[in-house]
C-alpha cells in the first residue's frame, strides 16, 4: 500500500474563514455549558474563557499555520461576525433599562466585540507563530470547516436531548419569534429555566445553518467531487428542513403564540398527535444530518483525497456489507429511541433491538480492530472506538432505564444521563459511517483487484 500526499495549495483565505467560524463554534460550545441553569458561571468567568478561547485559537493558528496578519485578521473577524447573534439578547437587556441608549451600546458593543476578536486573533498568532515552518496552512478550509460544524450538530444534538430531557420544548411558545420578540432579541434576563434550553437550542440551529452554507461554498470553490457537492446540498436543504420541523412541532402545539409567561415544562395536554410526530421526525433527522457531515468531513480529509492505493482483502466485500447492515440497524434503533423518548412507545422492542445493533456493532469493530489493524492504522482506530462505544451505549443504556424507572432520581440527573444515551447512540451512528467509508476506501475484494504490473484497463 502507498501514498502519495496531496501537494495541491490550498486557499489560506477560505482556511482562515474556516478558522474564525470554527472558533466561533468553540466559543458558543463553552458560553452554552458555562451558561447551563445547573452551571450558571459568574458573567466574570464567562467572559474570560470566552476570550481565552480567542486567544488560544489565535495562537493555534500561528503555530499550525504561519498564516500572515492578514489571514489572521480575517480568521479573527470571521470569528466575530457569528457571536454578533449573540448581543441581540445583551442589546435586549440594555433596551429594557434605557431605551435611549441601547442602540448607541449596543452599536460600541458591536464594534468592540469585532475589535476584540480580531486583535486577539492576531496577538495569539503573532506570539504563536513557528517561524521555522513553511507559512502556509496545513490543511483545507473545507475539511476543517465540515469537521467544525459537525462539532456544532454535535452540540446541536446535545442541546436537543436537554430539550426533551427537561420537557423543555413548549417553554419558548412561539415560531420563529420568541415571546413575539426576534429571535435574536430575546433579552438575556429571560433565558432561565426550560426557556433557556428551547431558546439557546434554536440558536444553536441557526449557526449550524450558516455554517453549513459556508461549507456548501467551499466545496464548490474547492472543486470537491460531485457526489460531495450533493452530499452537502441535501445536508444544508435537511438543516433548514430540520429548522422548520422544530417550528412546526411548536405550531402544531396547544400552547397560546400570545401567552407571555415562562412555561418551564411542556404537559401532555399542550401535545397533538402532528405535534408529538414532528417531534420524532426532528429527533431522527438531527442525527442523520449529524452522521452526513462525519461522512463529508471523512472525505475530505488528506488521506482520503490521496493517492493511496487500496489493499486488496478477501474479506473486504463482508466488512463493506456488514458496514451497511450496521448503518440500517442503527437508524432503526435511532427510531426506536425517539418513539420511547418522545412518545414513551416500544420500549420493550427498543431494549430487544438493542441485543441486534450491539451483536452488529462488535463484529464491525472487532474485525476491523483485529484484522485489519496492523496494517490499517484507520480501521485500528474507528474499530477499536466502535467496540468501545457499543459497550458504553449499552451501560448508559442500562443507566438511563433505572433512572427513567425511579422517581426520586432529580431532573437534571435524568436529563444528563439519558441525554448521553442519546448522543453516544449518534456517536456510533458517525463511526459506522466513518469505518464503512473507510472500508470502501482502503480495502478492495480480492477478485476486483488488479495484477501487479498490469493496468485495470488492460486486464
Amino acid at each position: 500500500m502507498t501514498a502519495t500526499t496531496d501537494t495541491s495549495n490550498p486557499r489560506t483565505g477560505s482556511t482562515a474563514l474556516a478558522w474564525g467560524l470554527s472558533t466561533a463554534a468553540a466559543m458558543w460550545a463553552v458560553g452554552y455549558v458555562l451558561y447551563l441553569p445547573f452551571v450558571r458561571a459568574p458573567v466574570l468567568i464567562l467572559l474570560v474563557t470566552l476570550l481565552a478561547c480567542l486567544f488560544i485559537s489565535g495562537w493555534l493558528w500561528g503555530r499550525c499555520t504561519g498564516g500572515t496578519w492578514r489571514d489572521s485578521a480575517l480568521a479573527g473577524l470571521a470569528c466575530a461576525l457569528p457571536n454578533l447573534l449573540m448581543l441581540g439578547a445583551v442589546i435586549a437587556d440594555m433596551r429594557e433599562v434605557n431605551p435611549q441608549r441601547a442602540v448607541l451600546l449596543g452599536a460600541q458593543w458591536a464594534v468592540g466585540s469585532v475589535a476584540v476578536s480580531v486583535g486577539l486573533m492576531l496577538l495569539g498568532a503573532a506570539l504563536g507563530k513557528n517561524r521555522n515552518r513553511n507559512a502556509r496552512p496545513i490543511i483545507t478550509g473545507p475539511f476543517l470547516l465540515s469537521i467544525a460544524t459537525a462539532a456544532a450538530a454535535g452540540l446541536l444534538v446535545l442541546s436537543g436531548g436537554l430539550v426533551t430531557g427537561h420537557d423543555a420544548g413548549l417553554a419558548v411558545p412561539d415560531w420563529p419569534g420568541s415571546f413575539t420578540h426576534n429571535m435574536f432579541l430575546l433579552p438575556l434576563n429571560r433565558m432561565v429555566g426550560g426557556v433557556y434550553y428551547e431558546h439557546s437550542h434554536r440558536l444553536v440551529g441557526t449557526l449550524v445553518g450558516l455554517m453549513s452554507i459556508v461549507l456548501l461554498v467551499q466545496l464548490f470553490q474547492h472543486r470537491a467531487p460531485r457526489w460531495l457537492k450533493h452530499l452537502s446540498i441535501a445536508v444544508l436543504t435537511a438543516v433548514i428542513v430540520q429548522g422548520v420541523l422544530g417550528g412546526l412541532r411548536v405550531i402544531m402545539a396547544k400552547v397560546d403564540p400570545a401567552a407571555q409567561q415562562v412555561i418551564e415544562i411542556s404537559t401532555p395536554e399542550d401535545e397533538t398527535a402532528l405535534s408529538e410526530a414532528l417531534r420524532v421526525i426532528h429527533g431522527v433527522v438531527g442525527q442523520l444530518i449529524l452522521a452526513a457531515l462525519a461522512g463529508i468531513a471523512t472525505a475530505m480529509s488528506a488521506m482520503w483525497r490521496s493517492a493511496l492505493s487500496p489493499r486488496s482483502a478477501a474479506s473486504a466485500s463482508l466488512e463493506r456489507k456488514l458496514g451497511v447492515i450496521l448503518i440500517v440497524a442503527l437508524i432503526v434503533q435511532l427510531i426506536l429511541g425517539a418513539l420511547q423518548r418522545h412518545a414513551q412507545a416500544l420500549l420493550l422492542t427498543h431494549i430487544s433491538f438493542a441485543v441486534v445493533v450491539l451483536a452488529l456493532a462488535l463484529a464491525a469493530g472487532l474485525r476491523a480492530w483485529g484484522i485489519y489493524g496492523q496494517e490499517i492504522p484507520t480501521l485500528r482506530r474507528t474499530g477499536l472506538w466502535l467496540t468501545a462505544s457499543s459497550v458504553l451505549q449499552v451501560l448508559l443504556g442500562l443507566a438511563a432505564l433505572a433512572v427513567i424507572s425511579n422517581e426520586s432520581v432529580s431532573l437534571v440527573l435524568n436529563a444528563i444521563i439519558t441525554t448521553v444515551h442519546q448522543f453516544v447512540g449518534a456517536l456510533m451512528l458517525i463511526l459506522a459511517v466513518v469505518q464503512t467509508m473507510w472500508c470502501y476506501r482502503l480495502l478492495t475484494p480480492a477478485e476486483e483487484a488488479p495484477i501487479e504490473g498490469v493496468p485495470r484497463t488492460a486486464q
